[in-house]
C-alpha cells in the first residue's frame, strides 16, 4: 500500500519501478514531494483521486494495460491518454496525461531477461489496441539501445515492422523513434489496414539517401502518413537528403516543416504545398564547417544561416562565401560569447561591403540582409541573454542600421564588451533599449560616437538607475543629435530616493514632449508623486504619451491629490474643431459656398493612451471612480490593475463608463491578477459571468484575466 503520508497530496506524476526495490515518486511538474522504497511482493492497483498507481511486478503486459485502462474508466475524473513512451533501453512504458492526471509510468530499473521481451511485436500490438480505446490523439516515443531485445525474435528484414504498424494504428498523432540501429534497413513493405494520423514524426536513426533500401523505407513511411506536417531525421549526407526530401515534399502537400541533421549541422526547410519557402542551416562553429555542409551551402538554397561560435581570428572569407553563394540569404543569426560581439559585427559588415563593392558581378544586386547577434551565457552555450543586437542592411547597402537591447543585468566585464561595441558602432544605432545596467561609461562612449558621425537613434528606452546627472547630460546631447527620434520610453524606479527623483525631474524637464511611455516605481508614493505631478501637471506636457505605468513597491494608499493627477494623465482631451470656407471660382456659387461651412479637421492636443497600468496601489472606491470616469477609451487596448483593491464593483463601474461603439479594434485586455475582484470570482461566479457578458456586449473580444477562467471552465 502507498504510505499514508501521500494521502493529502494531489500528485501529477506517479513513477513505479517493479523489481526488488519499489520506488513510488509523487511529484509536481518540477518538485518531488516524496519517495517511498519498499520490497514489492504486493500485487495491486490503487486509485487515489484521479491518480492510478500500478504496483504489480512485470508479468503479462496485456493484463497490465487492460487493468490500468479499467481503473481509468471507473474513475470519473480520469482523462484519456495524451502521450505514450516506450523504451527498450530500460524497459520503460509511460502514459502521460493532461490534467488532472500527469502520468502513470511503469519502469524496470534492471535490465534482466524479462525486460528484454518488453518491446516485442505482441507488446506493441497490445499497446496499440489500448491506444485505440482512447478517442483522444496520442503521442508516442519508442527507443531501443539493447543489442539483444524482443525485436530479435522477429525476422531481420521485418524487425521493426511493428513500430511502423504502431504509427498506422489510427490514433497516434506524434511519434519519436530513438536509437534503433539500421531502422530503415529492417522495414519491409506490408499491407497497411488503417490510415495514419501522425502529424509529427522524429526518427533518430541515421538515414543514407544514397541507399536505395533506406530511401524505399522512408518513402513507405511517408506514403502511409498523409497527415504528416513535420518530419525530423538524422542523416550522413546533408546535400543528398536535401535533394531527396525536396523531391518527396512535392508529393505530400501537408508537409510544413522538414529538418535533418549531421555532425553539428542542422537544416530546416519550411514548405507550402510541397514548395520550399525557407531553408535554414545552423552550424556549431563557423570555422569548422564540414564538406558535407559546404556542398549544401554552395547549392545556393539558403535563406537563413546561424552559428554558435566564431573564433577571434576568423576572417571574413567564410561569411563572404556563404553570402555570395546564397543571394536569397536574408537572415544570419550568430549566438556568440560577449567578447566576440565586436569581431562578429566587423566580420559581417566587411563581408557585406566586399559583396556590395563587387555588385557588378551580380545582375540582380544584393537584397536586404538582417544579422542578429545574441550574447550567449559564458557557462551555457545554449542560453542567450544579456544583449541582443540586430543589424539591418538595406538593398545594395554596406551601411548597417543597428538595434541593441540590454535584456539582463550585466557584470562590469560584460559592460566592458558593450563599451567596445558602442565605441565602434554607436553611430549606427537606430534602436537602443537600455536597462538599469546602463552606466555613465556607456553614455559617454555613445556621446562620443555620435559626436563624430551623428546619431541615427529613432527609438530609445532609458532606465537611468545607474546614471549620474553627468551621464544624463551625455544622453541629453545624444538626444539633441537624434533628429529622427520617434519614440522615447523612460523607466523611473526607487523614486523614494531623492537622487533618483532628481534624475527623473531632469529628464522630464528636458524631454517630456518626446516621451511615449513612462513607468514610475517607488515606495511611499504620496511623498514624491506630487513633485512629478508638479513637473507634468497635465497631458499637455506629455502630448506623445501612449503608455502610462504607475507602481508602488509597498502597496501605497494613494492620496486624493495624487488620484486627481492620475485622472488627468489618463483623460481624453477636449476636441478642437477647425472650420473654414472652401472657395468657389464664380459668384453664382456664393450660396453653395456658404453651405459648405463644415468641419474639415479635428485636432487633439495629445495622443490617446493605449496602455494604462496601476500596480500595487490602493485607490479606494472613490479614487477608482475618479480615475475610471476620466479614462479615454477611444484607443485604449490594455488596462492593468494587478495587486490592487480593484473590486467587482469597480469592474461594473468601468463597464458602465465604456461608451457604445467606441473601440475600433473591438478588443480590450484587462489584467486583474490578485485583486479584490479576482478573489471574489471564486465565490461570486454569477456576478462575474454577468459582468463579462456586459463587457463583451460593448467590446466583443474583450478579455479579463483571470476572471475569464470562470467562463472558460463552463465552456470546457
Amino acid at each position: 500500500m502507498v504510505d499514508d503520508s501521500f494521502k493529502h497530496l494531489s500528485p501529477r506524476r506517479i513513477s513505479y519501478y517493479p523489481g526488488a526495490v519499489l520506488d513510488v515518486v509523487v511529484s509536481e511538474p518540477e518538485q518531488t514531494l516524496g519517495v517511498v522504497s519498499k520490497p514489492a511482493p504486493v500485487s495491486a492497483i490503487e486509485s487515489s483521486g484521479a491518480v492510478v498507481v500500478y504496483r504489480d511486478p512485470l508479468r503479462d503486459l496485456k493484463e497490465r494495460f487492460m487493468a490500468i485502462a479499467a481503473a481509468e474508466s471507473s474513475n470519473a475524473s480520469a482523462v484519456n491518454f495524451a502521450q505514450a513512451h516506450i523504451s527498450g533501453q530500460d524497459g520503460a512504458v509511460s502514459i502521460l496525461h493532461p490534467q488532472p492526471v500527469g502520468s502513470i509510468q511503469v519502469m524496470d530499473k534492471t535490465l534482466g531477461s524479462h525486460s528484454m521481451a518488453l518491446v516485442t511485436q505482441p507488446f506493441l500490438q497490445d499497446f496499440g489496441q489500448l491506444v485505440k480505446r482512447s478517442p483522444q490523439s496520442v503521442v508516442g516515443r519508442v527507443s531501443n539501445q539493447l543489442v539483444k531485445s524482443g525485436f530479435d525474435l522477429i525476422k531481420n528484414n521485418k524487425k521493426y515492422n511493428p513500430i511502423v504498424q504502431l504509427m498506422c494504428n489510427g490514433h497516434l498523432e506524434s511519434m519519436e523513434i530513438c536509437s534503433f540501429k539500421d531502422f530503415y534497413q529492417r522495414i519491409s513493405k506490408f499491407p497497411v489496414m488503417m490510415t495514419s494520423r501522425l502529424q509529427d514524426l522524429q526518427i533518430h536513426s541515421t538515414f543514407s539517401p544514397k541507399d536505395k533500401a533506406q530511401k524505399s523505407a522512408l518513402k513507405f513511411i511517408l506514403k502511409h502518413s498523409p497527415h504528416l506536417t513535420e518530419l525530423k531525421i538524422a542523416t550522413n549526407d546533408l546535400h543528398g537528403a536535401f535533394d531527396f526530401l525536396t523531391t518527396q515534399a512535392l508529393r505530400f502537400p501537408n508537409l510544413e516543416v522538414v529538418s535533418w541533421k549531421n555532425l553539428g549541422v542542422t537544416v530546416k526547410m519550411t514548405l507550402s504545398q510541397g514548395e520550399p519557402l525557407q531553408v535554414e542551416m545552423t552550424v556549431s562553429c563557423l570555422d569548422d564547417i564540414s564538406q558535407d555542409a559546404q556542398k549544401l551551402i554552395q547549392q545556393g538554397c539558403l535563406t537563413k544561416f546561424g552559428t554558435h561560435h566564431i573564433a577571434k581570428d576568423t576572417t571574413d572569407s567564410h561569411m563572404v562565401d556563404i553570402l555570395r553563394s546564397n543571394p536569397g540569404l536574408a537572415h544570419v543569426e550568430l549566438r556568440i560569447y560577449p567578447s566576440l560581439s565586436t569581431t562578429a559585427m566587423e566580420l559581417v559588415t566587411a563581408a557585406r561591403k566586399t559583396l556590395v563593392m563587387a555588385k557588378a558581378s551580380s545582375s540582380t544586386g544584393w537584397g536586404a540582409l538582417n544579422i542578429s547577434i545574441d550574447w550567449q551565457d559564458v557557462e551555457d552555450i545554449k542560453s542567450g541573454g544579456m544583449v541582443k543586437i540586430s543589424l539591418d542592411f538595406p538593398e545594395n547597402s554596406a551601411s548597417p542600421m543597428t538595434e541593441l537591447w540590454m535584456l539582463d543585468e550585466m557584470t562590469p566585464e560584460m559592460i566592458g564588451h558593450l563599451l567596445d561595441l558602442i565605441h565602434s558602432y554607436g553611430w549606427s544605432i537606430e534602436r537602443l533599449e537600455t536597462n538599469s545596467s546602463f552606466t555613465d561609461g556607456l553614455a559617454v562612449v555613445l556621446d562620443n560616437s555620435t559626436l563624430a558621425k551623428g546619431s541615427k537613434i529613432r527609438t530609445l528606452r532609458l532606465h537611468p538607475l545607474s546614471l549620474s546627472i553627468a551621464g544624463l547630460e551625455c544622453m541629453d546631447r545624444v538626444l539633441g543629435r537624434s533628429h529622427n527620434m520617434d519614440e522615447l520610453h523612460v523607466n523611473f524606479s526607487n523614486l523614494e530616493d531623492r537622487a533618483e527623483r532628481e534624475k527623473a525631474m531632469h529628464l522630464l524637464n528636458r524631454h517630456s514632449k518626446l516621451i511615449q511611455s513612462i513607468s514610475i516605481l517607488g515606495k511611499s508614493m504620496n511623498k514624491w508623486l506630487t513633485e512629478i505631478s508638479a513637473m507634468c501637471s497635465t497631458r499637455n506636457e506629455m502630448p506623445e504619451l501612449v503608455s502610462f505605468d504607475l507602481s508602488s513597491s509597498d502597496n501605497s494608499v494613494i492620496s486624493e491629490e495624487c488620484v486627481q493627477w492620475i485622472a488627468r494623465m489618463v483623460s481624453a482631451p477636449e476636441t478642437i474643431h477647425q472650420q473654414y470656407l472652401i472657395p468657389y471660382p464664380n459668384q453664382a456659387s456664393i450660396q453653395a459656398e456658404e453651405e459648405s461651412l463644415a468641419e474639415c479637421t479635428v485636432n487633439y492636443p495629445w495622443e490617446p493612451l493605449f496602455n494604462v497600468a496601476l500596480h500595487h496601489v490602493q485607490l479606494r472606491p472613490e479614487g477608482w471612480q475618479t480615475v475610471i470616469k476620466a479614462l479615454d477609451f477611444s484607443y485604449l487596448g490594455v488596462i492593468k490593475v494587478d495587486y490592487t483593491d480593484f473590486s467587482l464593483a469597480e469592474l461594473r463601474f468601468l463597464i458602465d463608463c465604456i461608451p457604445d461603439n467606441v473601440n475600433p479594434r473591438d478588443t480590450l485586455m484587462i489584467f486583474a491578477q490578485d485583486t479584490d475582484a479576482s478573489r471574489s470570482s471564486d465565490t461570486d461566479t454569477d456576478t462575474v459571468r454577468e459582468l463579462i457578458k456586459l463587457l463583451r456586449e460593448k467590446i466583443p473580444h474583450a478579455r479579463i484575466f483571470p476572471l475569464d477562467s470562470v467562463m472558460e471552465g463552463e465552456a470546457s
